[in-house]
């Protein structure tokens, strides 16, 4: 039953950080032309909320160890930070793309983000419990 329980847990992070390696994986063969600012906001948006994804299923797999929230913040961010940087050296050798430091920052801040409100909910839980004993 353990092995059930861990892959439920992290299943979901392995096939979503397939996901954004194979997304990393598509070559870029836009020639240009057409309003690009739209596109740069759409593409930038998907970097934060892909990794706020890949963030809240880290925290949801860590959660389960039995972790602090501030422990479970600190390693989740530790991981897609990590993560986020090898996809952006990864994609410096596909076709049409460039690894670059900014995109790192915004996978970055999408997973603080999301860890933070995560962490933030987790210790908010742990005080009304402490109060009410």
């Amino acid at each position: 039953m353990k092995i059930w329980r861990w892959a439920s847990r992290w299943g979901p992070v392995a096939a979503w950080a397939g996901l954004i390696f194979f997304l990393s994986s598509i070559p870029d063969t836009r020639t240009g032309g057409g309003s690009e600012l739209p596109e740069l906001m759409f593409r930038k948006a998907a970097h934060l909320t892909e990794y706020g994804i890949l963030a809240f299923l880290l925290a949801r797999a860590l959660s389960g160890r039995g972790w602090s929230p501030r422990r479970i913040f600190a390693t989740g961010l530790l991981f897609c930070v990590l993560f986020a940087a090898s996809d952006e050296i990864h994609q410096s050798f596909v076709p049409g793309r460039f690894g670059k430091v900014r995109d790192v920052a915004l996978d970055s801040l999408g997973a603080a983000l999301v860890l933070s409100l995560d962490a933030r909910r987790k210790e908010s839980a742990l005080f009304r419990r402490e109060t009410v004993v």
